[in-house]
């Protein structure tokens, strides 16, 4: 166990973090990061969208290209047969049936043009999400080149040195010692585990942990590795 002020126990875990190339948190580049990938994920999934409406509204229109077909030569029939047919019934079902096309006709007709004002709005959504996406793809990669420049191994270097400095000889010398046996000179206790062997402590390690004195860093049962509460 260490003796060290409680308000300079944090720097232990800033060592061990400096020292193994890590950040205590993420950086104000990292963030940004973050909300570009967030916003590069939204729009993709809207350019996926609206490419898929497009895509159903096209086969909306072809369906009622090729109705409009089949009535056009359902109505070419219906005229064929009404000028040869003599019978008064027949040629007043095939009238009414001339009729009914041509109601469908001017139904369809519009509808043909509902799909075609849609689709050209679909596909100016598309573009524009294209458009979107690729700037986003841009501004990602420069943000993400922008958060490696922020932090180099000769950040961590120069960190390292800084808090070593502000620590006593002695804490610094049972800290590379301890490193130099498990690996971890100090973490952070999360309340239930050792942040340098991972491993859930016991009930009663736990509570010894915690009531350790204030100006104490206890270690782990385990590892060895000085818990900082």
């Amino acid at each position: 166990m260490l003796t060290l002020k409680a308000d300079k126990q944090h720097l232990l875990v800033e060592l061990a973090t400096a020292e193994l190339g890590g950040k205590s948190g993420p950086t104000p580049e990292d963030q940004e990061v973050e909300r570009l990938a967030g916003q590069l994920a939204g729009e993709k999934e809207a350019l996926n969208r609206a490419i898929l409406a497009a895509s159903d509204t096209d086969l909306e229109i072809r369906r009622i290209q090729q109705d409009l077909v089949k009535l056009q030569r359902r109505e070419q029939a219906d005229r064929k047969e009404l000028g040869a047919a003599t019978d008064r019934e027949t040629r007043k079902d095939l009238q009414h049936d001339l009729a009914s096309a041509a109601r469908r006709a001017d139904d369809l007709t519009g509808e043909l043009k509902e799909s075609h004002d849609a689709i050209a709005a679909h596909r100016a959504n598309k573009d524009l999400h294209e458009q979107r996406v690729k700037e986003l793809e841009e501004q990602l990669a420069a943000a993400q080149r922008a958060a490696e420049a922020a932090h180099t191994p000769s950040d961590d270097s120069a960190r390292a040195e800084e808090i070593r400095a502000q620590l006593p000889a002695d804490v610094v010398a049972a800290y590379d010692k301890q490193k130099e046996i498990s690996g971890f000179g100090a973490s952070e206790f999360t309340g239930r585990a050792c942040g340098g062997c991972n491993l859930i402590l016991p009930a009663a390690d736990i509570q010894e942990i915690r009531s350790a004195p204030a100006d104490s860093v206890p270690q782990c049962p385990e590892c060895g590795t000085y818990l900082v509460r």
